[in-house]
């Protein structure tokens, strides 16, 4: 029994750091945009505003692709990974020669003005990478439920945001260190070819089911364990339960200051420092850093504080995220600084307001998508995440264009006042929701 037992937590440990590990490089072919904002403004002749959208497009892209992807990996499983990074890889590539794309179309066409040609196209590209690269995080959290239970689900999932904050130190580091390097293209192009290897390598060393190794499913005897198992059903289990359309809300309205920041620090600094690209990227990474520990953080405090009970962990974060988003802009002192003119003791300040910003914006993220498994039953998990993701990333784009928006017109401490506000609703909604404590819901 013992030896069954202790192959059992090799086996779940084993789908838990592949998974953390397939996602963590996945955001190579999706973060790379926020590196290279002010590039290829600069070369195009393109505003924030116009930034922001490009970047909303990516968003809802993201947003419909969860909505769908997440059902379908309650169908088909772990494959969608390796796909979407595969598709997502060809994607990046395609964005860095859309430029070339305009220029030989507008050449058979005979057009004297391409600028537009090429956003449209860089467009179209992005938003067709957003859709492949959703098939990431619903096929993963499906995966992660599968294996683990109810009172170990936060830390586990907990691990899996971890390996999600600690993508965005990765791609900001090689996506900097590659444009840095070879020129804004270069971030689209090589770091995602590790995405894609990885990817594919996941695949081949994890199984969708313990069953598929020979164990019984650790929900086989838990309340809610058989839930619907059409498409149809499992959207409809999930549209009736009003506790988890709360936790949808709430989540879009914690993105808005997620990818708010995420988005516009790095411009943020070099607009307001005068940094280079280089230094803007390394800087901006101890965001994602705290982002990391907050991640690994709240899903410990959510099972062994509060005892599976999220909403007080998502609750308290969104509130301590509002302060750090306000202060955060009144690091600048004033717009056009050389970077020489900064002294390393102002970057270190600077980088460690922004590991605890991370840590505050990412302590809730671990509990959220511990959420769906929790209130709609694991069978329905990868629905559930599709769901909440959607949310999360249509809440994200509407506030990503209207925070660039508000930056363009009334500067940075007005959009990021406008990020804080939303985290403050997103913490108010989430306490509305009633959680049934240690076990799965009841059909």
């Amino acid at each position: 029994m013992n030896g069954f037992s202790s192959k059992m937590t090799f086996w779940k440990w084993r789908i838990l750091l592949a998974t953390m590990a397939c996602y963590l490089f996945y955001y190579c072919g999706r973060f790379n945009l926020a590196i290279c904002m002010k590039p290829i403004a600069d070369e195009f002749g393109w505003d924030k505003a116009q930034m922001g959208f490009l970047t909303t497009v990516f968003i809802w892209s993201y947003g419909i692709g969860q909505f769908l992807n997440g059902n379908m990996a309650d169908r088909f499983g772990r494959i969608l990974m390796p796909i979407g990074a595969i598709v997502s890889c060809a994607a990046n590539w395609a964005f860095s020669l859309a430029p070339s794309a305009a220029e030989g179309i507008s050449t058979v066409l005979g057009l004297a003005e391409i600028t537009g040609l090429i956003f449209v196209l860089m467009g179209v590209v992005w938003s067709v990478n957003a859709y492949f690269q959703a098939m990431g995080m619903g096929p993963g959290g499906r995966l992660i439920s599968n294996w683990w239970v109810h009172e170990e689900r936060g830390m586990a999932m907990g691990f899996y945001t971890f390996s999600a904050a600690m993508a965005n130190v990765t791609v900001f580091i090689l996506a900097s260190a590659a444009a840095s390097a070879w020129g804004w293209r270069a971030a689209f192009r090589y770091p995602v070819l590790l995405m894609a290897f990885v990817a594919v390598a996941f695949y081949f060393v994890t199984k969708d089911h313990p069953e598929d190794v020979g164990f019984k499913s650790p929900h086989e005897n838990a309340p809610g364990s058989r839930r619907p198992n059409t498409s149809l059903a499992r959207y409809k289990a999930a549209f009736v339960n009003l506790n988890f359309l709360l936790a949808c809300v709430s989540i879009a309205l914690h993105h808005v200051a997620r990818w708010g920041l995420l988005s516009f620090i790095p411009i943020f600094f070099m607009e307001s420092y005068g940094w280079q690209i280089k230094s803007a990227g390394l800087v901006s990474s101890a965001l994602p850093l705290g982002m990391a520990v907050g991640a690994l953080s709240g899903g410990f405090i959510s099972d062994w504080v509060f005892g599976g009970r999220r909403k007080v962990v998502i609750a308290v974060s969104l509130l301590l995220c509002a302060l750090c988003v306000v202060v955060l802009p009144m690091l600048a002192g004033g717009s056009g600084n050389s970077e020489a003119d900064l002294s390393a003791a102002t970057k270190i300040n600077v980088s460690a307001m922004l590991i605890v910003s991370g840590f505050m914006l990412y302590l809730c993220i671990g509990p959220y998508f511990s959420l769906p498994a929790d209130l709609l039953g694991p069978e329905t998990a990868g629905t559930g995440i599709g769901m909440l993701n959607a949310c999360a990333y249509g809440g994200a784009g509407a506030g990503t264009a209207i925070a660039g928006i508000l930056i363009e017109r009334h500067g940075y401490p007005v959009g990021f006042c406008f990020m804080a506000a939303c985290a403050v609703l997103g913490a108010v909604t989430i306490l509305l929701i009633r959680e049934s404590r240690g076990r799965s819901p009841s059909p």
